[in-house]
C-alpha cells in the first residue's frame, strides 16, 4: 500500500502592503457634478448616468463599453453618436483600452475618471474653503484622527498652492479654536525669536517699552498656525522642541512659562532630507505625530471640474460656470499645475483676458500652455528611466514624468 502524500507546505505571502489591500475599480463622474456610477461590465449610456443625477442629452443610450481582459478593466465605444474619449483622445471604432487609475474618459458632456480605491468610495463635502469631492478623502480621515485624537502637534505636508493653510483653518475650526497664523519664511532672522515668542520691556536696544507677548502668546488658547515650517532658523528649533514637549515658552529677557495651545505646522519641503543635510533637527520632526498630506491636483483630476466651478461661482472672474465647453475642462484635468490651486486660478484668469463673452473655452485655457500629465501606468521602468535620465535627481524625474516626488518614490519603492 503505498503511503499518503504529506499535505504540500503553502507558501506565506507576508502582510499585504497598502497598494496590495482591497482596492476595487469605481467609474467617477467628475461634470457636470459629483457622483459615482455603480461599477459593472457591460454598456453604459444615458439611463445610467440618469440614475446618479446625472442629465446629459450627448450620450447616447448605449454609449460606451466596459469589459475586463487580464484583469484589466477596458473601455471601448458602443458605436455612440458623439464618440468615446479616453484621456483626451477620441476611441476609434473598434478600439479597446485599458483603463489605469487615473484614466478620464469623456462620453457627451459627461466627464468620468476611472479610480482604483477602497470599497464604498463617494463624494464629500468641502474641508471647510477647500473642495475636493473625491481626492481629499485620505487628508479628511487624517484630520478626523487628529481631531478624535486631541492632537497637540500637527503638521501638514504638501506641494506649493495646495491650501496647506485652508486645511489648518478648518481643523482650527473642528477643534472650536481660533487660529493665529504666521509665514515662517517672512519674518526676518533677527527679529524671528522676538517675533514668536515675544520679549520684555527693555530686552534689546529696539524692544518695545511695554514689551510684546508674541505670536505664542497671542495663540495661548488657541492655535498656533506656522507656515513654511522647513524655512524656521536652525538656532530657533531648540525653543520650538520646548513649545511641542513641555508647552514651555520664553520670551527674550523673561523667564520660561507653560502656554496651552494647539501647534499646527506646515511645510512644502522635505524635511527628511533636511535633516540629512543638518539643517533641521530630528527630534523636531518627530515631535509633529499626527501628519497630514495633501495631494497635488494633478494627482486628483476627478476634483477639477468642481474646483473650477467653485473658483468661477466664488473668484470674482467674468467667466459664467454655466457656459463652459466640456474641452476645456478635459483639458485641465490632463495638466500639471506647478502650482497647484494658485496655478488652476491664474489657467482661468488667462482664459477671461482673452474671452469676448462669459463661456470658458478650450482655446481659452491652452493660452496657459500648462504641461500634459501622465496618463499612463506609472511603472518601475518608466520610473528608471526618467531617474536615469535626470541622473538621478528625483524632483526633475517626477517633473518629467508629469508626477509629484511622492507619487514617483512611492511607484520606484514598488518596483
Amino acid at each position: 500500500m503505498t503511503p499518503p502524500k504529506p499535505p504540500q507546505t503553502e507558501e506565506h505571502a507576508g502582510p499585504a502592503g497598502p497598494s496590495e489591500r482591497a482596492r476595487v475599480s469605481h467609474l467617477l463622474v467628475a461634470h457636470p457634478l459629483a457622483a459615482v456610477l455603480p461599477w459593472r461590465l457591460g454598456v453604459f449610456g444615458r439611463a445610467d448616468a440618469e440614475a446618479v443625477g446625472v442629465r446629459d442629452a450627448r450620450l447616447s443610450g448605449q454609449h460606451f463599453t466596459l469589459s475586463g481582459h487580464g484583469g484589466v478593466p477596458h473601455v471601448a465605444d458602443a458605436g455612440s453618436r458623439n464618440g468615446t474619449f479616453v484621456d483626451g483622445r477620441r476611441l476609434g471604432p473598434t478600439e479597446r483600452v485599458p483603463l489605469q487609475d487615473g484614466t478620464v474618459v469623456r462620453a457627451g458632456t459627461t466627464l468620468l475618471v476611472h479610480r482604483l480605491a477602497s470599497p464604498g468610495l463617494s463624494p464629500e463635502p468641502p474641508l471647510g474653503a477647500l473642495a475636493g469631492p473625491f481626492g481629499l478623502a485620505a487628508t479628511r480621515r487624517a484630520l478626523e484622527h487628529a481631531v478624535l485624537r486631541r492632537a497637540e502637534n500637527v503638521l501638514i505636508v504638501g506641494e506649493s498652492g495646495t491650501g496647506k493653510d485652508l486645511v489648518a483653518q478648518h481643523l482650527g475650526a473642528r477643534l472650536g479654536r481660533s487660529v493665529v497664523a504666521v509665514n515662517v519664511s517672512a519674518i526676518p532672522a533677527t527679529l524671528a525669536e522676538s517675533t514668536l515668542f515675544g520679549h520684555e520691556a527693555g530686552a534689546y536696544s529696539d524692544a518695545k517699552k511695554q514689551g510684546s507677548r508674541g505670536l505664542v502668546g497671542d495663540a495661548e488658547g488657541g492655535v498656533l498656525f506656522l507656515d513654511e515650517l522647513g524655512e524656521l532658523p536652525l538656532e530657533l528649533q531648540p525653543k520650538l522642541l520646548r513649545l511641542l514637549e513641555n508647552r514651555a515658552a520664553q520670551s527674550v529677557g523673561g523667564r520660561e512659562r507653560r502656554v496651552e495651545l494647539v501647534v499646527v505646522a506646515a511645510t512644502n519641503r522635505d524635511l527628511e532630507a533636511a535633516v540629512e543635510a543638518g539643517r533641521f533637527r530630528r527630534d523636531l520632526v518627530e515631535r509633529f505625530a499626527h501628519r497630514v498630506a495633501l495631494p497635488a491636483l494633478h494627482e486628483r483630476p476627478e476634483d477639477v471640474p468642481t474646483l473650477v466651478r467653485a473658483t468661477l461661482a466664488f473668484g470674482g472672474l467674468p467667466l459664467d460656470p454655466a457656459a463652459t465647453e466640456v474641452e476645456a475642462l478635459e483639458h485641465l484635468m490632463l495638466r500639471v499645475f506647478p502650482g497647484n490651486l494658485r496655478t488652476l486660478r491664474r489657467a482661468l484668469e488667462d482664459a477671461a483676458a482673452g474671452t469676448r463673452d462669459s463661456r470658458l473655452t478650450l482655446e481659452g485655457v491652452r493660452r496657459a500652455g500648462l504641461a500634459e500629465r501622465a496618463t499612463g501606468a506609472l511603472t518601475a521602468a518608466r520610473v528608471a528611466e526618467a531617474l536615469a535620465a535626470s541622473g538621478g535627481n528625483e524632483s526633475a524625474a517626477a517633473d518629467a514624468l508629469g508626477v509629484s516626488r511622492g507619487m514617483l518614490l512611492r511607484a520606484k519603492k514598488r518596483g
